[in-house]
């Protein structure tokens, strides 16, 4: 089964945990682009694995162009934009052109600026292609979901010992596809920035997940509606949200063993933990109704597409399941304005930064 067609046209609005994960990095990655060693009169190519609707994916290239330009004076940029071909490149391209943060308006550079609709767990560029790649919470996600009996789980957090195998083996397998790719396509000195949710394992062998809270209460306001027999019990037995938040050890297997033993320097790894920016700000103005409601456009930015696909789409009951969708992250809402302490979003969040031997 297909895990994702992508994100909603309200993820531009919606996405500024993800900005503000990639700002707070950002001072690692500008400071491993100064140390490398760059040609300044060669066009530097840089791309985004995953830009969805552009709004972050924009930003970011702004302040690594203006950087690159000031620092190694390059003037000239060749940028790729990649996401999956049901991604709305018509809202990015529109937000090229009319963002205040677009880098088009940097002053004294020659931009290319081209799309890529290609999955990026294959290579999506030519051989030698890229002096810098980077990734902002998107490689999580699987490429497909494997059979196996999630028992009604929905996250990986809670899935028994068999499921949890067969989805960590499908991230591992995809994030091999992911290296191999990468190693083609970066040049010998190039750089690539990873970040992405994130998994801790403690000394009992207990797996801290991203983002478990969350779908805790997801699962509560789902098993609601089979209550309420508006969706049906199997589907539901069987639905998993395909997003994999990898251990430290996960995301650097494939670069550090095998046939890409010695391709790549690892230049920074961290996990950090953190609290969602919107609950920070509840706690201060003790408005439930306005934190739940953007809680809820946040979550449902990135998540309605793969809920109405493979969940409702499968299991509405008397109910069309565009209907049972607009249900559900309206009931989604109503529990967390009625308990805002249950399922915040605490961030496990990974960020590595790769040279090319």
């Amino acid at each position: 089964m297909p895990t994702t067609k992508g994100m909603t046209s309200s993820y531009n609005h919606n996405s500024k945990p993800q900005q503000e994960d990639f700002l707070h990095h950002l001072d690692t990655l500008l400071g491993s682009i100064d140390a490398a060693a760059v040609e300044t009169t060669h066009l530097y190519s840089i791309i985004d694995y995953g830009c969805s609707l552009g709004a972050n994916s924009i930003l970011a290239m702004n302040h690594l162009i203006q950087f690159i330009h000031e620092h190694k004076s390059i003037n000239n940029f060749s940028v790729y934009h990649n996401d999956l071909p049901s991604n709305d490149f018509n809202a990015l391209l529109e937000n090229l052109h009319s963002s205040t943060d677009s880098y088009q308006h940097i002053p004294d550079c020659q931009i290319f600026t081209q799309l890529v609709p290609s999955n990026f767990f294959q290579q999506v560029v030519p051989d030698l292609q890229v002096d810098l790649g980077f990734s902002m919470a998107a490689v999580h996600w699987l490429t497909q979901i494997p059979d196996s009996d999630y028992h009604n789980a929905v996250f990986l957090s809670d899935v028994r010992q068999q499921a949890k195998k067969d989805l960590l083996g499908q991230a591992a397998k995809d994030w091999q596809s992911f290296a191999n790719a990468r190693s083609k396509e970066i040049k010998p000195g190039g750089l690539l920035f990873i970040m992405g949710l994130a998994s801790e394992i403690d000394s009992t062998g207990y797996r801290e997940v991203a983002t478990a809270e969350l779908f805790i209460t997801v699962k509560k306001v789902l098993t609601q509606l089979v209550e309420d027999k508006l969706l049906d019990q199997e589907p539901l037995d069987s639905f998993i949200f395909p997003v994999i938040p990898r251990t430290q050890e996960e995301y650097m297997q494939p670069f550090e063993n095998g046939e890409l033993k010695g391709t790549w320097r690892c230049l920074h790894c961290s996990i950090e933990k953190g609290i969602a920016s919107d609950y920070l700000a509840y706690q201060k103005h003790q408005d439930a109704k306005l934190y739940a409601e953007h809680y809820t456009q946040f979550f449902r930015s990135f998540s309605q597409k793969t809920m109405l696909d493979n969940l409702f789409a499968l299991g509405a009951v008397n109910i069309t399941a565009e209907d049972l969708c607009e249900l559900f992250y309206a009931r989604f809402c109503k529990t967390i304005e009625n308990s805002p302490e249950e399922g915040v979003f605490h961030h496990l969040i990974s960020n590595i930064v790769l040279q090319r031997n």
